[in-house]
């Protein structure tokens, strides 16, 4: 199984893209998940939305086990194989890409090919991390780029995306942005300037400013696109839904979804590091003892 099977939809999580993208699909859509893993996204969408799901994904033990719940799934490379015929000519009212587009060689000539999957008025959802993100940023200015088996830097990333570059793609492709969504993960401005100051450098507020207005704090790009009319150019499409504009309520439930995400990305920091029989088991007794010990001496009374 593909390190990627055992990803749970959580509903109530409003900083997954999981999430985001259920929230795109109509009820008793027919859905095609491209990169559907064992099922688990697409076995939420028939049991909360009555969809009809069918699945493509590369790895044959993920399919076997997606098969179970999905009503069709194909051991596919989306990019070698002729997807209409492995679809029996059927046609979507949804296909969804999560986290899909970044390990493609060309991206372009595939989502081609994935268009004309699309019924009339139908349309793609996709996630896409950020490459901008303030802690890859952060990082590169330390002289670091470390691969990791998932995340921002996942090893099997083959193209990474800025804002930009993710637009010009969809572009190419023939394709029109209907909606615009994201994941946010903070890196909190202490630790920003930590790590500058490691560097010799510093943060004005203006610097924060920057951040924030380049998209630093978007961790995945969710949206919804639709096929161009032929001949459509190009039109100039508005990053403000994309700022930081939350309530206080919001602020408090992405600080905690930050912090479980981070606690999973240093378990995953672990396991690379440890070498030992059981390392799994392992990094999670030593994140586990580490949070424990953090939230301690954050409760002791400053002197």
């Amino acid at each position: 199984m593909s390190q990627y099977s055992d990803l749970d939809f959580t509903p109530t999580d409003r900083n997954s893209s999981w999430t985001k993208i259920f929230n795109f699909i109509p009820e008793k859509s027919e859905v095609l998940d491209i990169g559907c893993s064992s099922g688990n996204f697409g076995a939420a969408l028939i049991e909360y939305k009555n969809c009809i799901v069918d699945g493509l994904d590369y790895n044959p033990q993920d399919v076997k086990a997606a098969r179970k719940v999905l009503r069709q799934a194909w051991v596919s490379d989306i990019e070698q194989d002729d997807l209409k015929k492995i679809v029996a000519g059927t046609k979507y009212d949804a296909i969804i890409m999560a986290d899909v587009i970044e390990h493609l060689v060309d991206p372009v000539t595939a989502l081609r090919g994935v268009k004309k999957l699309l019924k009339p008025n139908g349309f793609l959802a996709f996630s896409v991390p950020n490459m901008a993100h303030t802690w890859v940023r952060l990082s590169l200015l330390k002289g670091e780029f470390t691969h990791t088996d998932t995340g921002l830097l996942d090893k099997t990333h083959i193209h990474f995306y800025d804002v930009k570059e993710l637009e010009r793609v969809l572009d190419e492709a023939g394709f029109a942005l209907e909606r615009y969504d994201s994941t946010v993960v903070n890196i909190p401005r202490k630790m920003v300037r930590d790590r500058l100051s490691e560097l010799g450098l510093g943060a004005e507020e203006r610097f924060f400013d920057y951040l924030n207005d380049s998209l630093g704090h978007i961790y995945q790009f969710v949206g919804k696109v639709v096929a161009k009319p032929p001949g459509q150019v190009a039109v100039q499409t508005s990053h403000e839904n994309l700022a930081i504009t939350r309530s206080p309520a919001e602020d408090v439930h992405l600080y905690l979804s930050d912090l479980d995400r981070m606690w999973r990305d240093r378990e995953i920091e672990l396991l690379h590091q440890l070498r030992w029989r059981r390392p799994f088991k392992t990094a999670r007794k030593v994140a586990s003892k580490t949070k424990r010990r953090i939230t301690t001496e954050r409760k002791k009374p400053k002197k």
